[in-house]
This record gives structure tokens, C-alpha cells and sequence, in this order.
């Protein structure tokens, strides 16, 4: 068993369960003691994330963003180290698409290097249910569009940097046919 270190993996969402049209946030209560994987078989194979796992002396809540009943994401430790690892080293005027939770959001929204950060999300629902408890003093901007055609308006150079996370499945079709 990993050990957690200043409370890493924890997190940093505090998000009321809720409803908006046919998206839905649930929290999850998760006993003292209990082990999160901080990698999937196929993360831990191709993509070389550590296999261990994580857990906490005390109960821990985790998010689950779903429309329809299917889940888009959780911050659940192996979301969580994906998300961090993929957000490394973004700096200045960031494009984020894709809302979500608004995990990558937070993440970001913290980091001195970090400017203003727009986040591009097209349902409105998803935003109702996460954009009110991103932080970021005024840094952090969601925007109601679809990525797509957000990116063909864009002037050159008005991004510094962009990280995109817009599919919901964590298969191995999605990771090959639109993540890769």
C-alpha cells in the first residue's frame, strides 16, 4: 500500500450532489481505510503509471459526473493522477476543453504559472452542476460552446498552452480512435 504523503490524491472538489436535465453529480462516502488503484491495467502497461494504490485514515468523498446514467468522469486517485500528469508543465493562458467535474479546472486554477485559464464545455447542465465551485479568483473563464467550434474562431496565439479531455469512455476503442 502507497503511502499518501500531505494528503496527495485527495480531492480538491467539494461539489453537492445534484441534477440538471440529464446530468446528474453524485457523491460517494468512502470509508476510513478503504484502497483507490491510482492506475488501470492499461495506464499502468502502456502508458508506465505506477500500479500502487492509495488510502486514507479517514473517510474520504469522491464525485461522479454522468449523463444519462453514463459516466464522463470521477476524481477518483487514478482519474486524478492521469489528470495531474497531463496538466504538468501547462503554463500561461491555457485552453481547457472540456469542463466536466472541473477537476483539471482546479488543478490548474492553483498553479502560479498559470495566467487565465478559459474552459470550453458545451453542455450547459454540466456547467450549472460544476462551474460554481471552481475556484481561481477571476483567472478561470467557462465558456458555453463546443470545442470544435471554439478552436475554428480562435485568433493565432491566443492560447499558450491547451489541454482537451472530451470523451467519456476509458476503453481501449476510445484511447486508440479518438484520445491517440
Amino acid at each position: 500500500m502507497a503511502k499518501v504523503v500531505n494528503g496527495r490524491f485527495l480531492t480538491p472538489l467539494d461539489i453537492p450532489a445534484g441534477r440538471k436535465g440529464k446530468w446528474k453529480v453524485k457523491r460517494e462516502v468512502h470509508p476510513a481505510g478503504k484502497a483507490f488503484e491510482l492506475a488501470n491495467f492499461r495506464c499502468r502497461l502502456l502508458g508506465g503509471q505506477n500500479g500502487a494504490s492509495v488510502s486514507w485514515p479517514f473517510e474520504t468523498v469522491r464525485h461522479t459526473l454522468a449523463e444519462n446514467g453514463k459516466t464522463w468522469m470521477t476524481d477518483l486517485p487514478c482519474e486524478m493522477a492521469q489528470t495531474c500528469a497531463m496538466v504538468k508543465g501547462l503554463w500561461g493562458r491555457v485552453l481547457l476543453g472540456g469542463l466536466g467535474l472541473g477537476l483539471a479546472a482546479t488543478v490548474l486554477s492553483k498553479r502560479k504559472g498559470v495566467e487565465r485559464l478559459v474552459v470550453v464545455e458545451k453542455s450547459r447542465e454540466a456547467i450549472a452542476l460544476a462551474a460554481p465551485y471552481l475556484p481561481g479568483g477571476g483567472r478561470v473563464e467557462v465558456v458555453e460552446s463546443d470545442l470544435f467550434d471554439y478552436l475554428e474562431g480562435l485568433k493565432p496565439r491566443t492560447f499558450d498552452d491547451a489541454f482537451f479531455d472530451i470523451w467519456t469512455s476509458d476503453g481501449e476503442g476510445t484511447f486508440f480512435d479518438t484520445v491517440v
